[in-house]
């Protein structure tokens, strides 16, 4: 709001700028106070009387940011829904099918899916039917499974980057037998516009 715009009869001329640069100052002043403090081991019992939230409100405010807009809040606590459910909310035109979640069963949840796709198109009357090919729930439930594998892959290149082996543990690991893991039935056919099932 411009000074202009304020009505009434004031004797205060308002000069934003001169509040800006106040402010300002006052920042700069107490983070070099603070950084000198830091420095000199004599001053470091004051360092532990100041109330951190206080200071730290005090430099935000100053900045013109409000601190508490970047506190982290409490985290949302995550709902993990059955395959077969979520199958269900995909058929019920009321209902979205939810993207995938974190730490769920993604082989459990993508043999149920995989299964659902292939029942659905054989009630369909099978890959070539022009009603499975352009059936939406067959598409939603198609994007769900490629999603829930980028989950999964994810997932494991994050466990894989923060888990070192020994060299006793990759030994041990080369004369294991690999697990194969479960693809998607063998269905080539398109299915709907530009989709195929997950290979």
């Amino acid at each position: 709001m411009s000074k202009e715009e304020i009505k009434g009869d004031f004797f205060y001329d308002f000069d934003i700028d001169n509040m800006a640069a106040t402010d300002q100052g006052q920042m700069n002043n107490v983070i070099n106070l603070l950084q000198v403090m830091a420095g000199n081991e004599v001053l470091h019992p004051m360092l532990k009387v100041l109330h951190p939230r206080k200071t730290n409100t005090f430099l935000w405010k100053k900045a013109g940011l409000n601190f508490e807009s970047f506190e982290a809040g409490e985290e949302e606590t995550v709902v993990h829904i059955s395959p077969e459910r979520e199958n269900d909310m995909a058929v019920d035109p009321n209902e979205v099918m939810p993207a995938p979640k974190r730490g769920e069963d993604y082989k459990g949840h993508l043999e149920s899916h995989e299964e659902f796709v292939k029942q659905r198109i054989i009630e369909l009357g099978g890959p070539e039917s022009p009603a499975a090919q352009q059936d939406p729930v067959i598409g939603e439930v198609i994007n769900h499974i490629a999603m829930t594998k980028q989950l999964q892959e994810q997932d494991v290149g994050t466990q894989k980057m923060g888990t070192q082996a020994s060299p006793a543990q990759a030994r041990d690991q080369q004369g294991a037998p690999t697990q194969q893991t479960q693809t998607t039935p063998e269905l080539n056919q398109p299915i709907g516009p530009n989709q195929q099932v997950p290979q």
